[in-house]
Formats: C-alpha cells, sequence, structure tokens
C-alpha cells in the first residue's frame, strides 16, 4: 500500500523555501554595519570594532597611497583618483573603506603632496574620525 502513494518531487518545494527565505528577490550586499547602531553589543565590542575600521582604514590608504606614489614616478603625473590606478594597472581593483565609501586621493604639487582620506563612519568631510595618509604617514 505504501508503494502506491506518489510523493511530489523535493525540487520544486526547494525552490519556493529557497525563494521565499530571499523574499523573492536575488541577495544584495547589505551596507557596512555601523557599531554605534548595532543594539545588543558590549560597549567594549563596539569601541574595538570601530578601532579595528579605523585601522584597516588607515592600513588600505596607506597601501594606497603607496600605489599612487608609484604611479608619480613611473607617469610623472598624478592619478586622479583610485579608479585612475586600477586603470593604469598599478592596483588590481578599488575597495571602499570599511564604511562601503571610496577612498579619497588627493593630489598637489604635481604629484609632490599626496594624500589618501576615508571620511570615516560619518562620512562628513572634515570631522574628528576621518582619516588621512599623507608624506609623514598619518
Amino acid at each position: 500500500m505504501l508503494a502506491m502513494l506518489r510523493t511530489p518531487p523535493a525540487i520544486p518545494l526547494l525552490l519556493v523555501v529557497l525563494v521565499a527565505a530571499c523574499g523573492g528577490a536575488p541577495p544584495q550586499d547589505p551596507p557596512a554595519p555601523s557599531p554605534a547602531s548595532s543594539p545588543g553589543l558590549p560597549q567594549q565590542v563596539v569601541h574595538e570594532l570601530e578601532q579595528a575600521q579605523r585601522e584597516t582604514a588607515r592600513v588600505e590608504a596607506q597601501q594606497l597611497r603607496a600605489a599612487a606614489e608609484l604611479h608619480v614616478l613611473r607617469t610623472g603625473a598624478c592619478p586622479a583618483s583610485v579608479e585612475a590606478l586600477v586603470e593604469a594597472r598599478e592596483l588590481d581593483r578599488a575597495r571602499p573603506d570599511p564604511w562601503g565609501r571610496a577612498y579619497v586621493l588627493s593630489c598637489a604639487d604635481q604629484g609632490r603632496t599626496l594624500a589618501v582620506s576615508s571620511l570615516g563612519a560619518d562620512a562628513q568631510a572634515g570631522t574628528d574620525d576621518d582619516i588621512t595618509v599623507d608624506a609623514e604617514g598619518g
């Protein structure tokens, strides 16, 4: 009698479950979380995460500045942007800062003064959380 029961194929059910789990839309990369807006995290964890993001931005900005200096040495011209470094093959790709925004490259004096900046968590230029790496290294 059990042999007479037909069970529906598992694939359509799995497909329905997957579509429902995704909300019917393809998944997208979520924006980088802000530690301050993560309720329930102990304050010490939030502080350490913020420090890690700042240090990551500083190290990446140093690497971008080194690539920009190399570009100036090779071409005699200051790159207009981080994307220009990718196009010139000084970098493999342009990565966003830890908060999901583009790094800002600034040049003056025909490349003798290079700086790479991240606007930090607040995304506002000229505030205390900005990270800038220049000739002095930070």
